[in-house]
């Protein structure tokens, strides 16, 4: 079973469709890719705190549909974003393992969870979810990107960029309690285009992991200048 598919809980052979057809995103290979937008009907949550449609994210029906399948208890949570079809795009890319969409789908397991435990739903952990990262473009992994975008990196270390995305995952949970290296890290002050991550791979994050817990920057500094690594970095460098 794929590791970020929403409807392979079910096997293809018993998999209904959505009236409106398959998900617009269904064949794209990454969060990343470019969305094609379709009219279709939308669908979102609310916002705990003010009731009001979170439309910075929306999903397509089939997307909403096979949720409804795998997350029953937090059903009632999905609402049409418009009363007739409308044209958009989807924020989930169902069918491949997306770092971004896994993580909502992790997200929305957490909301099935908490919504059984307490006997009423509590979507908050997706609402969550959407206001810090629904603005935030997914992380390129090592794709260099076509246009300029934030990036951040060590300080005296520019060559260690590592995108928005993986900053709020994995750096500024670090930062926010105190923990040096992590605090090191700073906005690059030119947005350039080309540039790919550093800190996507589970690899490179289990450096990190490694040089927070010992707060040894060289140690990090090495593993990004090793030959591998080097070489994509440099590659990228010589595009810009």
């Amino acid at each position: 079973q794929g590791k970020g598919d929403i409807d392979t809980l079910l096997p293809d052979a018993c998999r209904v469709l959505h009236r409106e057809g398959v998900c617009p995103n269904a064949y794209l290979v990454s969060d990343s890719a470019s969305k094609l937008p379709a009219t279709r009907t939308w669908y979102t949550i609310a916002d705990p705190d003010t009731g009001d449609l979170l439309t910075q994210w929306t999903i397509c029906g089939d997307c909403c549909f096979q949720i409804k399948k795998i997350c029953a208890p937090i059903t009632k949570a999905f609402k049409r974003v418009s009363a007739t079809p409308a044209r958009a795009t989807c924020d989930l890319v169902p069918k491949i393992a997306a770092n971004r969409s896994l993580r909502c789908l992790e997200t929305l397991l957490v909301c099935e969870a908490v919504t059984e435990e307490a006997g009423e739903i509590d979507i908050r952990p997706l609402a969550d979810f959407i206001k810090r990262f629904a603005h935030v473009p997914s992380c390129p992994r090592d794709v260099p990107t076509t246009t300029p975008r934030k990036f951040y990196h060590i300080a005296g270390a520019t060559e260690y960029a590592i995108c928005e995305d993986c900053y709020l995952m994995t750096v500024e949970p670090d930062a926010k309690v105190g923990i040096g290296l992590a605090q090191e890290v700073v906005p690059s002050t030119v947005s350039r285009p080309r540039m790919t991550c550093q800190l996507y791979s589970e690899r490179m994050q289990a450096v990190w992991a490694d040089a927070v817990t010992t707060s040894d920057k060289s140690f990090l500094l090495q593993k990004v200048s090793s030959p591998g690594l080097f070489l994509t970095i440099l590659l990228t460098l010589l595009a810009l």
